[in-house]
Formats: C-alpha cells, sequence, structure tokens
C-alpha cells in the first residue's frame, strides 16, 4: 500500500518483474529436479526474497519498520514446533493423529503467545470471547 500512495509508485512494478523473473528462473531448475514440490519451493523462495526486497527497501527510503520484535519471537516459536512436530514420529490412526497434532500444537504456540503477552490482541479477544461464553450462561 505504501508503494501505491507514495511517490516512489513506480518501484513497484520493478519488484512485480524481479518477483516474475525469480519464480520463473527458479521454475526452471527446480520444477525438473523436484516436481510439484520444486514450484512450491521455488515459488516460496520467489515470495519471501519479493516481500524481503520490497521489506528493505521501504525500510531504507521511509525508515519505517512494520515488525515489531515480538512478531520475530511469534515467527521464531511457530518455526520451532513446526520442525518438532516434522520430526515427531507417533503412530495412530490418520484422524486421532491429526487432532491430537491441532491440539497440541495450538496448545504449545499459543500458550507462549498469552503468557508473555507477545500480542496484546489475543488477550484481549480471549478477554471478549470468556465474557461473551460467561454472559450466555
Amino acid at each position: 500500500m505504501i508503494f501505491s500512495v507514495s511517490d516512489k509508485y513506480k518501484y513497484d512494478i520493478v519488484f512485480t518483474f524481479i518477483l516474475l523473473g525469480l519464480v520463473s528462473f527458479l521454475n526452471y531448475f527446480f520444477i525438473p529436479k523436484f516436481g510439484i514440490a520444486g514450484a512450491a519451493l521455488s515459488t516460496g523462495i520467489a515470495y519471501v526474497s519479493y516481500n524481503t526486497g520490497r521489506l528493505l527497501f521501504i525500510w531504507k527510503t521511509y525508515k519505517l519498520h512494520p515488525f515489531q520484535v515480538n512478531q520475530f519471537k511469534i515467527i521464531g516459536l511457530f518455526s520451532i514446533l513446526c520442525f518438532l512436530f516434522e520430526i515427531k514420529n507417533w503412530q495412530f490412526e490418520m484422524i486421532i493423529e491429526v487432532l491430537l497434532n491441532s491440539l497440541i500444537f495450538c496448545l504449545l504456540f499459543i500458550t507462549p503467545i498469552y503468557i508473555f503477552n507477545w500480542e496484546p490482541e489475543l488477550k484481549s479477544y480471549w478477554l471478549k470471547g470468556k465474557k461473551f461464553i460467561l454472559s450466555k450462561r
């Protein structure tokens, strides 16, 4: 949005062409080697690069940074949990495993965010929901 309403709007098309070229280039190498997973990988790499480039450009040009330190903590927690759940080796029925994984992941993800108040909105949503449920009794 910053690009659209600023005098630097022309750079948005430059970043879009960079994204297009990067996806095409990476697809050329990754799809033959990894198939459909290669397409996903190349698109993921391209979008992370695209958004990082835009972020750095806005930071350098306007001295604006859209993230707070707590958001990086949340991303780190999410990454660690994804890695741990990827290497776990449970052997349950599929529906039980999906439910168990979802429940444990949500508890391990949401609890630290709530306890350490990394995202203040989460606490306010929780309190509003609790108040709503208790008011229905």
